[in-house]
């Protein structure tokens, strides 16, 4: 067991090593490695929330778009357009008026900016209907069935009987 002095220092060169390559790696575990994941962690996270905020950015634009759409329909209509008598005109067009009760309707959720008639029909043919329909539809007014409260033949057999709600935009 005769050590030189070369394989004395090569052992405590090794044991020095060792030692400093063991706190290394819990120098490493405890400190920059944990702030690594930490700092991975934050950069997923604002990484999520920045593809949150881009579809909701994407959302509200195409929110405004509809709307933008809708108001340019609006002010294509005649400055002195009137829900009641557009819709009563309609009625006189499609000879549905000796058959309609026509009145203002308000629902409890509704607003101002969203005007609605409650139109009744008796024993109105089908076709009649249809085409009454398709004049509140096809008309660039921005008109739409709210609700239809009520589509069933008439008692005479002859035609139907429907309750149905307007709605449109101010």
């Amino acid at each position: 067991m005769n050590q030189t002095l070369l394989d004395r220092i090569y052992l405590i060169t090794m044991i020095v090593s060792f030692i400093a390559v063991i706190s290394m790696a819990i120098y490493l575990h405890r400190g920059p490695y944990r702030k690594f994941l930490q700092s991975r962690n934050e950069l997923t996270q604002a990484y999520n929330q920045l593809q949150m905020v881009e579809k909701l950015k994407k959302e509200q634009e195409e929110s405004l778009k509809t709307q933008e759409m809708l108001l340019r329909i609006i002010e294509k209509r005649p400055p002195n357009f009137d829900f009641f008598s557009y819709v009563n005109q309609l009625l006189k067009e499609t000879q549905l008026t000796d058959k309609a009760k026509l009145d203002n309707y308000r629902a409890r959720a509704s607003s101002a900016r969203q005007p609605m008639l409650q139109i009744k029909l008796e024993g109105v043919s089908l076709k009649r209907f249809s085409e009454f329909l398709k004049r509140i539809y096809g008309d660039s007014y921005l008109l739409a069935v709210y609700k239809m409260d009520k589509l069933k033949p008439n008692q005479s057999g002859k035609g139907i009987d429907c309750e149905l709600t307007l709605v449109t935009l101010k």
